[in-house]
């Protein structure tokens, strides 16, 4: 076992019927096989309350005898009814005229009562997961579900993951009894667990069981049952009171280790059948196929109707004799599919069976019947009977049509106790035989192509068609019985048995375990490969009998032996260390040893008590645990049957019993099984899914002991019943799925799976769109509506099979963003408007901007449900630059009186102030004056500027000429000075000492002179034009 846990485990018991409120109701059907087995049954819509309004907080609701069982959101609600009273009403249903008239009882009233057990501090979104579902379905129509609830399904169990952290809860039937385990991982505190009791109060009995009382009667909890590494460990219930009053109700236990690994509840029994008549019937080997089906093959003396075969079967009456073989198959759900008898006038015994990659199935056994065709076919291997009784191998497929079948044996006795087949369609049978004439048992290339002596075993090969490949003896001059084969995954092929022989190297092989016969009987266990060729083989044994009764491998190559041994010495049979290193005690105990491929020894044990106990099979599972079974009396203690196991105590002189074993030889589990009378496992067989099917024989007839309510036969028919059981070793994983929780239009789908544990399993999902993987956490890219369903995951733990599932209720549609796009002229600012979402991001995160160049700008948007956009937008912003205003005049300075004409230009339109609208102004300021003009250009970008202009009252020395148009103002100046001159001229300056201080040549137009260099005084400046010069007065200040 992967896993670790511990179960906390309760079985619900009735003392009385009670109860009186309204509650939720159950449509009448609610649970389809309420009258047979407790089903839990899925809500959705049909549980209604007492207005017929829906109770969306019941998750499943269950009938287990009056009562009536609702697991909720919240907690659990059992709610039990008792019938006041009755009323007699005409039967209006008569189906006839001689019935009319007659009364019938009906209800006339009745009380019900609820309690509800509230889980504290529980976790809201816990998951839930279902065991195996039921057949078939119902649809319901009410009034709490006009639509209706359609498909609604019943399953075995249902498990509620991490309801508290860590822990798992686990409702099913057991027995028939309501029963629910608390799974806790380790490391995690089951002090969580609280429960709180509403409608009773609570009291711990004397004995340790919880006891329920409501006005109306009581209701019986037993006491919390735990364990932990193969040891029960004390526990108790605690009741405390909450501010409310109620009872608050959880565990105690003590000497509880977190960090060890738990194995509890490792082998639950799922379903149980007899299968017989009044006479006698036994079971003796039974095969599972890879659909899930069992075979269960046997002896029986019933000539009763289809007890045994069914109609249109191979062979549908009894054939005569002592006993005819017969051959029945079941799903997986027990449910027969088809039975034939098989034998003719004398006696014939069904020993063994195995199925094929193909789902043929193969049946060994005994006959010394000698009737035309009823054994053997026209063109089989051997067609004749050989005499004083033969074995025989006969292949049906899965319909239940021979395909073939053969005698095999000479004029001694041979009995076909074991058939095995390989992976390529061949199929060994094994058995004994006292026969030595020519090659009828042995080819001529044979290991041993004669009798050794007495009775020997045989090993024979055929081919799928039935056509013989090698046979060997095996044997010396003692007697040698050959009770089981078993192939391995190369092709090889084990066989054991017990042996009286000592003579060299006949057995055992050198080098072997045990060369050496240890005295009476003794084991042995021997390998060839595929071509027949002998590996190894060795005895095992010691002074006294020890008998091998069954082989089995595993994956990896090793071997099993199973048997019982006498002998009580040394570690001849159980090693050192072992799970029991001595003999219990009486005559026999079961053992089991494992070996490698090459024969070595790993570890080996008895399995017994007092009495006398008796190894009959061994078989393996894809885990690596090996399961050990057979019959017992002994009943000491645990030896036999672990605490919590399905039967924990003998039942009858000789019950049944199987333990479980991983692969290093440590128990897992143990259990009796078996009534009043005797009991017998005599074979079992593990399916792909982790199912363990064992056949036996009993002539218990105990309540539910042996068959299961509802099982195909649950009756005791007579003396000797064959049966079949199916258990199951899995233990949860617990799958808890889950999905992305808000899935848009083309992001992935996470879709993830968490189990407990450190299993390592494989994962298989289906869902919808064909969808398939096969990874624990796959996703799913580009999501869209196509992927909305369910998606159901399969997780594979070496056979051991669970499903869940979560949903895919909605692909939201990712938004289209759309957004404006513009232009603005330098220094101004633009708001971005988007579109199509509901939420939006803006590159730099503000939706008014003032670019300073031409800009994008992106826009990514969200919708309601957080779907990103598809698309980024782009906000495309073009910034026109301002118009450049300029202002010209023929003057920056005029005299007073004067006017001029400013002249704007750069933009289309201008705006003046304080003058008016037009691109040029005359002008005629008494004082210098800043005249400002606004420009707009043709997409309407405005700039401004402004010009100063001067005015100057010009009354300086000669500084004014009108005859020759030459200007020059201020004057007086403070440095600089401006000059008009209408012609191009030389102009020069002179101080009083008629000294030049400055001289340039000049282009006519308005220009500056810089004077600030000068001292202040008068300066003479003289201008030189086409030879006639003027002479002007300057003052510089």
């Amino acid at each position: 076992m992967n896993n670790s846990f511990v179960t906390l485990s309760t079985v619900m018991l009735i003392s009385s019927t009670s109860l009186a409120v309204k509650g939720e109701n159950l449509p009448k059907d609610f649970s389809p096989q309420q009258s047979k087995a407790i089903a839990f049954t899925e809500n959705k819509g049909q549980v209604y309350d007492q207005n017929y309004k829906p109770r969306t907080d019941v998750l499943f609701g269950a009938m287990a005898g009056n009562m009536a069982f609702h697991l909720k959101t919240n907690g659990v609600s059992y709610q039990l009814y008792r019938v006041d009273s009755y009323k007699e009403v005409e039967d209006l249903h008569a189906l006839t005229s001689s019935a009319s008239g007659k009364k019938r009882k009906e209800i006339d009233q009745q009380t019900i009562y609820r309690i509800d057990l509230n889980w504290v501090n529980a976790n809201k979104d816990f998951t839930q997961t279902t065991d195996q579902a039921f057949e078939g379905y119902n649809n319901y129509y009410l009034e709490s579900c006009p639509k209706g609830a359609l498909n609604v399904r019943s399953y075995t169990g249902v498990t509620l993951n991490n309801l508290y952290n860590g822990i798992n809860l686990h409702y099913y039937e057991k027995e028939g009894k309501l029963k629910h385990d608390y799974i806790v991982a380790p490391n995690t505190d089951y002090k969580q667990i609280q429960l709180k009791v509403e409608g009773a109060s609570v009291s711990v009995n004397k004995d340790g069981s919880l006891l329920l009382t409501t006005p109306l009667g009581k209701i019986q909890e037993g006491a919390p049952i735990v364990y932990q590494n193969g040891k029960q460990l004390k526990a108790k219930w605690v009741i405390k009171t909450d501010s409310e009053g109620s009872g608050v109700i959880s565990f105690e236990i003590e000497n509880y280790n977190k960090n060890l690994e738990l194995i509890i509840d490792p082998v639950t029994r799922l379903w149980g059948t007899y299968y017989g008549d009044a006479g006698n019937d036994n079971a003796n080997s039974c095969a599972t196929d890879a659909a899930g089906n069992v075979y269960l093959l046997g002896a029986t003396d019933a000539n009763t109707g289809t007890v045994i075969a069914t109609v249109g079967a191979h062979q549908t009456i009894y054939g005569g004799g002592a006993y005819d073989a017969f051959l029945v198959k079941f799903n997986s759900s027990g449910v027969r599919q088809w039975g034939t008898c098989y034998g003719g006038s004398g006696m014939d015994v069904g020993y063994s069976c195995a199925t094929d990659a193909t789902g043929n199935v193969y049946i060994a056994g005994f006959t010394n019947s000698n009737t035309s065709t009823l054994i053997a076919t026209s063109v089989a291997h051997q067609t004749v009977y050989g005499g004083n009784g033969d074995a025989f191998l006969v292949k049906f497929d899965a319909s239940g049509v021979r395909q073939w079948g053969t005698y095999y044996g000479g004029t001694g006795d041979e009995t076909g106790f074991s058939c095995s087949t390989d992976a390529t369609g061949n199929v060994f049978l094994m058995g004994n035989t006292s026969s030595n004439t020519g090659t009828v048992i042995a080819t001529a290339v044979a290991h041993q192509t004669v009798n050794g002596g007495g009775p020997d075993a045989f090993l024979v090969k055929f081919n799928s068609s039935g056509v013989r490949q090698w046979g060997t003896y095996y044997g010396g001059i003692g007697n040698e019985y050959g009770y089981s084969c078993v192939t391995d995954a190369t092709g090889n092929v084990y066989f054991t048995g017990d042996t009286g022989s000592n003579t060299g190297t006949v057995i055992a092989t050198a080098g072997a375990h045990q060369t050496i016969h240890g005295g009476g009987p003794d084991a042995f266990l021997v390998k060839f490969n595929s071509s027949g060729v002998r590996q190894w083989g060795t005895y095992y044994g010691g002074v006294a009998y020890d008998f091998g009764h069954s082989c089995s491998t595993d994956a990896s190559g090793n071997v099993y032996l199973a048997g019982y041994a006498a002998s009580n010495t040394g570690t001849i049979i159980a090693t050192a260390g072992a799970h029991q290193s001595i003999h219990g005690g009486d005559v026999h105990d079961a053992f089991l040893v494992k070996f490698d491929a090459s024969g070595v020894r790993q570890w080996g044990t008895y399995y017994g008590g007092a009495g006398s106990d008796y190894g009959h099979f061994c078989a393996t599972d894809a885990t690596g645990s090996v399961y050990l079974g057979g019959y017992t009396n002994s009943n000491s203690g645990t030896v036999i049957a672990t605490p919590g196991s399905h039967q924990v105590t003998q039942g009858g002189v000789y019950d049944a019993f199987l333990a479980q074993f991983n692969n290093a030889g440590i128990r897992q589990s143990g259990t009796y099984y078996g009534g009043a009378g005797t009991s017998y496992f005599r074979n079992c067989s593990k399916d792909a899914l982790g199912n363990l099917y064992l056949a036996g024989m009993t002539t218990s007839n105990t309540g539910t002991v042996i068959a299961t309510v509802g099982s195909h036969q649950p009756l005791h028919a007579g003396n000797q019943e064959a049966f079949l059981v199916k258990f199951t070793s899995c233990v949860s994983l617990s799958p808890n799925v889950s999905v992305s929780a808000t899935l848009c239009e083309g992001a992935p789908i996470n879709l993830s799976v968490n189990i407990t544990g450190t299993a390592t399993p494989a994962y298989s999902w289906a869902g919808p769109n064909s969808y398939t993987a096969s990874v624990q956490n796959p996703s799913i890219s580009n999501a869209s509506t196509v992927h909305v369903g369910v998606y159901t995951v399969t997780v594979n733990n070496a056979g051991c099979i669970e499903t869940a599932t979560t949903q895919v209720s909605n692909v939201y549609t990712t938004p289209t963003v759309g957004v404006n796009n513009g232009s603005i002229c330098s220094g101004n600012s633009f708001t971005i408007v988007p579109s199509g979402a509901i939420t939006y991001t803006i590159q730099g995160g503000n939706f008014v901007v003032s670019p300073n160049t031409s800009t994008n700008y992106t826009v990514t948007g969200s919708s309601s449900e957080g779907c990103l956009s598809a698309n980024t937008a782009t906000s495309s912003i073009v910034v026109n630059p301002l118009p450049a205003i300029t202002v010209t005049a023929t003057s920056l300075t005029i005299c007073l009186g004067e006017s001029i004409v400013l002249m704007a230009s750069g933009a289309t339109s201008y705006t003046w102030s304080p003058i008016a609208l037009s691109s040029s102004v005359i002008v005629s300021p008494s004082i210098s004056t800043v005249y400002s003009v606004t420009g707009q250009d043709a997409i309407g970008c405005e700039n401004a500027t402004t010009f100063t202009l001067n005015v100057d009252a010009c009354i300086g020395l000669s500084e004014y000429t009108k005859s020759t148009g030459i200007k020059l103002y201020p004057n007086p100046n403070n440095g600089l000075l401006y000059v008009e001159l209408p012609f191009d001229a030389t102009l020069t300056i002179l101080n009083t000492l008629g000294q030049i201080v400055y001289n340039s040549k000049y282009n006519s137009g308005q220009l500056q002179m810089n004077l600030e260099h000068l001292a202040a005084g008068v300066y003479v400046l003289r201008v030189q034009h086409e030879g006639s010069i003027q002479n002007f007065n300057v003052i510089k200040r």
